[in-house]
């Protein structure tokens, strides 16, 4: 159960970062044709950039995170014999679920106090952009509880 809410999960995320990628993409690729062919410039090109780069980041986190390609060190783990290497996991996965429990408690803290602060040329609320922090670890956290739930039972990582 915990699997399928993971991949729905990560099917919906995965087309919010490519939606935020393609966003990015193409403001970037307008704002280097005005500026070159044009001489002019998107006022709004640099702010929403950075805000559609930040939310695809966090997202993708998760995205990494189900898939394993997070860096980590396997290289002395995988020399130990298949128990030790499950209880390695299994408690490398605890370690890094308490970090993110920490990391979003800590985001969802601040998250109050950027609400009036606006951004400079957009003049949209900084608590968007540091929204991305709480859900993108949120997400990591969804990714992970399938995770966790596998090597309980003695699977693979």
């Amino acid at each position: 159960m915990i699997s399928k809410f993971a991949e729905r999960v990560s099917d919906l995320t995965k087309i919010f970062v490519g939606c935020f990628s393609g966003v990015m993409t193409a403001v970037i690729v307008a704002e280097v044709v005005m500026r070159y062919v044009f001489a002019s410039s998107i006022f709004i090109a640099e702010e929403l950039s950075r805000l559609c780069f930040v939310w695809a980041g966090f997202l993708a986190t998760s995205l990494a995170l189900k898939k394993g390609i997070h860096a980590s060190v396997q290289l002395i783990v995988e020399r130990f014999p298949k128990t030790p290497q499950k209880y390695v996991n299994f408690f490398s996965q605890g370690v890094v679920l308490f970090f993110l429990l920490f990391i979003f408690g800590a985001a969802v803290t601040v998250l109050p106090y950027q609400w009036n602060q606006l951004t400079p040329t957009m003049e949209i609320r900084m608590f968007w952009f540091y929204l991305s922090v709480p859900v993108g670890v949120g997400l990591m956290i969804v990714q992970l509880l399938p995770q966790i739930q596998r090597a309980m039972k003695g699977g693979e990582r």
